[in-house]
């Protein structure tokens, strides 16, 4: 037996009271020989059995009163058999636990995860105190993600399940040793998985008393539109299943959280400056005042480079000047720049953090940049003179001291017929200008590496003419399949300006102009344009995007226009294709277009024209924990030895290093993911590849020297909003379906209080039986006078 006061059982003695009273009055009658009391005797002796058995049953009724009020007062806790006839054979109690990294809210010490775990104690405790049969069924959400499953008959229960149909012991708690131990995960994960695993062992178990539990925080964000989570729950209601919703968190906690950290759309060279863009959100309700970010960086600059699993870092991490953000007000995003350089060539990484707060896990934030010796650009000219690339190449490679970071290669039309889509895979960008004709080979190249990501502008001139506008709407355009978005009108001039101050082009937002826009000055003032070509903008399917905006942008080959001259004409558009982007200026570089070649702003537009084309067959500088980490890698450049550090999860001390051995695939490639490549892990190394932070993926050289590959692993940001949902608005959310809400705090309480009234009310219905049980037999036992009729007979 257990007890809620075990001291109050030693009150259990009080049961001998009735005994000792009893001898004490057997002790009391004196013998005395008597003629009449023989008569009595002889009496006695023919009914004494009968007379005991009531004498005895009274004693054991008085003994039976002292033990319930005992019982009573010392709280019996402990399940009997009995108590099944009052209720259903077993009850299963099936609990999801919310374990998404918005759950690592620390409140006075103590985590909102830490929290949910003491409520499902709690309920387990409860449910044995109540007595009967009863089952539990543990998932975390996390868990249910992955072993859920593509389809319902890959549903994974059994694996998913931290506990499966488990029976309670005397001591619930033992079953949750092995998860007091756990922490949140550092992903954004939703309850619809977890759900759809137990909904088939709700409805397989018919002869079963099944009550749902959802353990978690309840924020506004995963509440909003709960379809998916109200269609499961309204299936299981089907089967009367309680649903209980535990919420672990009582108000919501200022927290800021780091966005997003990404390198802008520029040349990434070795030894060339680099702005990276830090962006701070604050998810509380108040202002959050004088907020230090702290940045730092990690270079791979040793060539002889080494993996060490026991650092922090394999490479060199060196601190830059904090950035200080005056206020963040409630809701706001605020987008900080920062200037980082790095000597050598590599995959190197920056990383942001902020104070700790309510949630520290999107605190930190990464970005890995990819720097090359130089970024090649094919500048491809059809004037034979090639005046055209003459511009471009002297601002790419002005000589001196200058660097841009930028290598250029001057070829004319005749090479993309030539070259193969291999070699032309090696520019970062290419420079269409002034070419009148372009045979179907070459235009075919160029289709290929755009589809890849390539980057293409196409510029204007002399040697276009009339027929090169059809040849360019015919094959270039190809009625929305080639590398043109719009069909070319012809050839324009723009009138003169009667209007002082009036410029010739109006720049509009684009990362080409963004550094020559918000100037007091417009610095395109002394721009002068005479000839341009007319586009028909508008015609293609998507719209054209105005202002930045788009009209229709739902079509893959939206086109934005970020120039327009002063009589409204589009001068530039930028649009998709496929992968990669294609930019075109409407005008020719020579003094009889524009003299925009001789301005400065020119020569800012085309080192960030050459940074954003650029950008797009770029490695992802970030990705979220739950995306793959591919690699590539030519079988005959690298040995088939392939090594992985995952970054310390808060289970381990330090870094871990996985080796393995990847597959050649037919084309003579190493290809995979680091995930599949491995075989199986151990939860340490599980819980270490969705731990945020930078992974290194190390190979070795057929000539021996190492080389090491960075990926950022970033958390959901989403998730650091804590913003809760009402329990009103819970409840309207997942109408028909009828919830029962509680705090977890009150959990225990009002479990455990429940359970005691329920037993207590028992033992009192007991002990008013037993009361009236023991008076009839009193009065059964006892001597009374007959009753004496009218008229004095008896």
């Amino acid at each position: 037996m257990q007890f809620v006061f075990p001291a109050l059982a030693w009150g259990f003695l009080l049961i001998l009271v009735p005994v000792v009273v009893h001898l004490i009055n057997l002790m009391r009658h004196r013998r005395q020989r008597w003629a009449a009391m023989e008569f009595l005797l002889e009496s006695y002796r023919k009914h004494k059995r009968w007379v005991w058995l009531k004498q005895a049953l009274l004693l054991l009724s008085r003994m039976a009163v002292m033990a319930l009020l005992v019982a009573m007062l010392a709280q019996w806790i402990s399940g009997s058999s009995w108590m099944n006839l009052f209720g259903e054979t077993v009850t299963h109690h099936y609990v999801i636990l919310d374990d998404s990294y918005s759950m690592s809210d620390t409140i006075q010490g103590s985590s909102a995860y830490q929290k949910g775990l003491s409520a499902i104690g709690a309920i387990l405790r409860a449910a044995s105190a109540q007595g009967g049969s009863h089952q539990v069924t543990l998932i975390r959400c996390s868990r249910a993600i992955a072993w859920s499953g593509k389809t319902e008959a890959d549903a994974r229960a059994d694996v998913a399940a931290d506990l499966l149909a488990r029976s309670l012991p005397p001591n619930p708690l033992l079953l949750l040793d092995r998860l007091t131990a756990s922490e949140p995960t550092p992903l954004d994960v939703g309850y619809e998985p977890a759900l759809k695993l137990i909904a088939p062992l709700i409805e397989s178990a018919s002869n079963q008393r099944p009550i749902v539990y959802l353990v978690s925080d309840f924020r506004r964000k995963d509440w909003n539109q709960p379809e998916g989570v109200r269609s499961v729950l309204e299936q299981m209601s089907v089967r009367s299943t309680k649903i209980e919703l535990v919420d672990c968190v009582e108000t919501q906690h200022q927290n800021l959280t780091v966005d997003r950290v990404e390198p802008e759309e520029e040349i990434l060279a070795a030894g060339i400056p680099l702005m990276v863009r830090i962006q701070i959100r604050n998810h509380g309700s108040t202002i959050a005042r004088n907020v230090q970010v702290r940045v730092k960086t990690t270079e791979y600059r040793d060539k002889n480079l080494t993996p060490r699993s026991d650092q922090a870092s394999s490479g060199v991490e060196s601190e830059m000047q904090p950035i200080l953000i005056d206020q963040i007000a409630p809701g706001e995003v605020v987008s900080r720049r920062i200037q980082v350089l790095f000597a050598q060539a590599g995959w190197h990484s920056v990383e942001a953090r902020l104070p700790d707060d309510a949630v520290d896990i999107d605190n930190r934030s990464h970005c890995v940049v990819r720097i090359e010796e130089g970024q090649k650009v094919l500048l491809v000219d059809g004037d034979p003179s090639k005046r055209n690339a003459f511009f471009l190449d002297a601002i790419m490679n002005p000589g001196s001291n200058a660097k841009t970071g930028i290598v250029t290669q001057r070829e004319g039309p005749e090479f993309l017929r030539d070259v193969s889509l291999r070699d032309l895979s090696n520019f970062s960008s290419i420079l269409l200008l002034d070419i009148p004709r372009l045979d179907r080979r070459g235009l075919n190249n160029l289709k290929e590496y755009a589809e890849l990501g390539g980057g293409i502008a196409i510029f204007f001139g002399n040697g276009v003419d009339a027929g090169s506008i059809d040849h360019y709407n015919t094959d270039w355009y190809a009625d929305g399949q080639g590398i043109l978005p719009c069909k070319l009108v012809g050839l324009s001039t723009l009138l003169a300006n009667k209007e002082e101050g009036e410029a010739d082009m109006m720049p509009l937002p684009h990362p080409i102009f963004s550094s020559l826009m918000g100037l007091r000055n417009s610095p395109f003032q002394f721009l002068r344009i005479s000839r341009f070509v007319d586009a028909q903008t508008n015609s293609i399917k998507g719209g054209a995007l105005e202002n930045g905006e788009p009209i229709d942008g739902k079509e893959n080959r939206a086109l934005r226009v970020f120039a327009k001259l002063r009589n409204g004409a589009a001068w530039a558009f930028d649009t998709p294709f496929r992968q990669g982007r294609v930019v075109v200026f409407l005008t020719g570089l020579s003094q009889d277009w524009t003299n925009w070649a001789q301005d400065p702003t020119f020569v800012v537009a085309t080192l960030k024209m050459v940074g954003y084309l650029g950008s797009f067959r770029r490695q992802e500088s970030s990705q979220r924990l739950t995306q793959p980490l591919t690699f590539s890698y030519p079988s005959r450049e690298v040995l088939p030895s392939f090594s992985a550090i995952f970054p310390a999860s808060k289970t381990m001390a330090s870094r871990i290093a996985i080796e393995f051995n990847p597959e050649q695939d037919a084309e003579g490639f190493y290809k995979g993911d680091i995930a599949t490549s491995l075989e199986e892990v151990s939860d340490d190394v599980r819980n270490a590849m969705i731990t945020p932070g930078i992974v290194e993926l190390w190979t070795t050289r057929v000539q021996g020297d190492r080389q090491v590959k960075s990926y950022a692993n970033t958390v959901s940001p989403a998730e650091g909003d804590l913003s809760k949902v009402t329990s009103s608005e819970l409840q309207d959310a997942l109408r028909p379906v009828e919830v029962r809400y509680r705090q977890a705090d009150s959990v225990a309480n009002s479990g455990a209080s429940a359970s005691h009234s329920t037993r207590n009310t028992l033992l009192m219905i007991g002990l008013l039986a037993l009361l009236i049980l023991e008076q009839f037999l009193a009065w059964s036992t006892s001597y009374h006078l007959p009753r004496v009729a009218r008229g004095g007979a008896v």
